[in-house]
């Protein structure tokens, strides 16, 4: 290892905020530009602590950043409508408020070369963030909707290689990670969703999972042992991960009310209403999802002949997910297998690996590479964790409906909470495992072809193709076989949708189960074009084709209520939301650039020379075609207790392209020599979407209104009309000291 010393020092970076400009919606509304201020700051120190045999590496980096956030409804109400009176009275709730953030990392490094045959290195991260506002905050949530939260991690990392021989080498690395993340509230009395035309207008009351907390330790061991054997390497492998999850959610426990339409909340006549309470004898909102993994692998990597080379590997993945004692004993759960206090265990995770690169010419000039394999992945702690709290006896919760007239009566009158259980039998919502869950799983293949066109520039040809099965999905089983029921479109012809006409175990609200039967198939072909630096110059350009279809799978859709949009509209028949996925993006393209202007260092006269020379120039633009978003229709018309997911039952899921996505960031920095070539001044300023392009990212998706009263589907002028967009023009500078 070289002998270096170097300090980075970089100064603050700050918004010009005066060249700053507005975003398109608050410009409509009527909206001031709101402030923004972000400022970055740190530096880096490293070298030799012994001379050729131990080198540290140190460095910090801080970052402040002030975002505004302006509460608007999701939906144009129209200035002298009976809404717009509702909304003037909701005025406190849509004051601008800002979301910060404070972050400070630090990275201490040592690398200790022992003798010719030992080396090992000792790495230790931290992290501490504190979020101002940031808990489950929106467009449409007030300030006290949301809360403060804090991410503070630790992280000790050591590794060790050693040369057993001449064609062994033994590799070792352990991690131990230590996280804590509590989040607080803003406000102690219970939420309030308000919607109108199925969209939401704003959210106030203290979120529905705060204050909470999820700390976790985890403990990684990897070890691996290669051999050369002629045209052989071989290497074999271990990797053990432990992790110890703390998480303590009380989702629901301020209560919950939910109104439909304006007018329904100027009257005081909630749609819903939801709390939770711990249940006696238990740890309540607290779980502890525990997991252990063990895997172990093999592969070869064969230089079969001159030009072509073979991978060849297994691997064996076993997880092991902690069980919670609490068994919720209904004999119709029971009947169906449906265990709470289980999580099936698939030991069948085997996964074959393969892949090849070709030299087609006998220079490197043009080459071939291609793979294939399987690669199995965790099931996340929010949903076993979920399993273990939320099985209608450790975590009692309440969801209590105005169409139903055995529980209207239940209901608070607004804007109070229950103190208690009611005495009254209950039909708590449970979450639990299907008894033949799986290990969700991935079919990975991939080809690529290489080719150098001239010296500095290398085309690429590539196609990735990803087939994901057994993938985890949450769908609510306690619905009776749905009914046709018929109805029309005002001025227009006949229609119908599917309509339950109740539950199947009428002791339980919904049973949403775990499952491992979504799916979804993705194709993407891409060709790129890159110049390695060279004359002062260097880019990448990129251009993808792709398409996702897939059954609506979602592995964090935990939340009665919050998460109702992630799941399907017919959840006895799922295949009705085969579509496009949720992250299709047919078209992206990524230019990247960068051009050292310094060809005044030629220059004789010595003033121009130290004024024209050091320039750099970086460019990254991006460009994308929109994102497809479902229609929704106010209301529950397939009587399923949810009214995020409700679409027409003749529109499919998702058939509205959203807009697409363009945006130009430019870099101009320069390099000041301050003393000989040993300590340099960067001066840097940064634009981001330089072009002030409107990027809307929310939009309305309800074309129609429903009467329940007549059936009939009515249009809405407002259908398609733009209620969100990106960051608008954001310029900032930047200084950098190195010595």
């Amino acid at each position: 290892m070289a002998q270096v010393w170097r300090r980075t020092v970089p100064k603050p970076a700050n918004q010009v905020r005066f060249l700053n400009a507005n975003t398109f919606i608050n410009n409509s509304r009527g909206i001031v530009r709101q402030p923004y201020d972000f400022d970055q700051f740190g530096g880096t120190v490293g070298g030799p602590a012994v001379r050729n045999k131990l080198f540290y590496f140190l460095s910090y980096d801080g970052q402040r950043n002030l975002q505004p956030v302006a509460p608007l409804p999701a939906l144009n109400i129209a200035a002298g409508s009976p809404q717009s009176v509702v909304v003037s009275s909701l005025a406190q709730y849509f004051v601008p408020y800002t979301q910060g953030s404070n972050n400070n990392t630090f990275l201490g490094k040592a690398d200790w070369t022992i003798n010719d045959k030992s080396n090992m290195t000792i790495r230790y991260n931290m992290g501490r963030f504190t979020g101002k506002n940031f808990e489950n905050g929106g467009a449409q949530r007030a300030q006290e909707a949301t809360g403060n939260s804090q991410n503070n991690t630790d992280n000790v990392t050591g590794s060790y290689t050693r040369v057993v021989s001449p064609t062994m080498v033994y590799d070792t690395r352990s991690t131990y990670l230590q996280d804590k993340a509590p989040g607080e509230a803003n406000s102690s009395g219970p939420e309030v969703n308000i919607f109108e035309a199925g969209a939401r207008v704003i959210s106030y009351g203290r979120n529905s999972f705060s204050p909470r907390y999820t700390n976790i330790k985890r403990f990684q061991t990897i070890h691996s042992l290669s051999k050369t054997v002629g045209a052989h390497t071989l290497k074999f492998g271990t990797d053990f991960n432990f992790d110890r999850i703390a998480n303590f959610f009380p989702g629901n426990f301020s209560g919950i009310y939910q109104f439909n339409s304006l007018a329904d909340y100027a009257a005081r006549r909630p749609f819903s209403f939801v709390q939770g309470f711990a249940g006696q004898g238990t740890e309540g909102a607290l779980t502890k999802p525990n997991v252990s993994e063990y895997a172990f692998y093999g592969q070869d990597s064969w230089r079969a002949t001159e030009r072509l080379t073979l991978n060849l590997g297994i691997r064996y993945d076993l997880f092991r997910y902690a069980e919670n004692s609490v068994l919720n004993t209904n004999a119709g759960l029971s009947a169906g297998r449906l265990f709470t206090n289980q999580i099936p265990r698939d030991n069948s995770n085997f996964a074959g690996r393969g892949g090849f690169a070709y030299r087609v010419t006998k220079s490197d000039r043009m080459l071939i590479r291609g793979g294939l394999g399987v690669f199995y992945v965790r099931t996340p702690a929010i949903v076993t964790g979920t399993s273990h709290s939320q099985n209608g006896i450790q975590v009692q919760g309440y969801s209590l409906l105005s169409t139903n007239p055995a529980q209207v009566g239940l209901i608070p009158v607004f804007p109070n909470v229950l103190s208690a259980p009611p005495a009254l039998a209950r039909t708590p919502d449970i979450y639990v495992f299907d008894p033949n869950y799986r290990t969700p799983r991935s079919y990975q293949w991939s080809l690529n072809l290489e080719t150098r066109l001239a010296a500095d520039y290398l085309l690429t040809l590539g196609y990735l193709g990803v087939r994901g099965q057994n993938l985890t999905r949450t769908r609510d089983i306690n619905l009776q076989t749905p009914e046709v029921i018929s109805a029309s479109i005002a001025g227009g012809s006949g229609v119908s949708f599917l309509r339950s006409p109740g539950r199947v175990n009428p002791a339980f609200g919904r049973i949403s189960l775990f499952e491992s039967a979504a799916d979804s198939i993705y194709h993407g072909g891409f060709v790129q074009i890159a110049k390695r630096y060279g004359k002062s110059f260097q880019f990448l350009a990129n251009y993808t084709f792709s398409k996702v279809i897939d059954t609506k799978p979602d592995a964090t859709s935990v939340v009665v209520g919050a998460d109702d949009a992630k799941q399907v509209l017919n959840t006895l028949n799922p295949r009705m939301d085969r579509g496009l996925g949720d992250a299709d993006v047919r078209h992206r393209a990524v230019i990247s650039g960068t051009w050292d202007i310094d060809y005044a260092k030629s220059l004789q006269n010595p003033v121009l020379r130290a004024v024209l020379r050091g320039y750099q120039v970086g460019l990254i633009t991006q460009i994308q075609s929109g994102r497809w978003f479902t229609a929704s229709v106010a209301g529950d018309l397939n009587n399923d207790g949810s009214t995020a997911n409700e679409r027409p039952g003749f529109i499919g899921r998702n058939t509205i392209e959203g807009p697409g996505f363009a945006s130009v960031d430019v870099r101009l920095s320069r390099d000041i020599n301050v003393y000989r070539e040993r300590m340099k001044l960067k001066l840097i300023f940064e634009g981001f979407n330089v072009t002030n392009r409107a990027n809307f990212n929310n939009f309305d998706r309800t074309p129609f209104a429903y009467n329940a009263a007549t059936r009939v589907f009515t249009g809405r002028a407002q259908y398609l009309a733009m209620t969100g967009s990106g960051d608008p023009r954001i310029l900032q500078l930047a200084v950098k000291l190195t010595f």
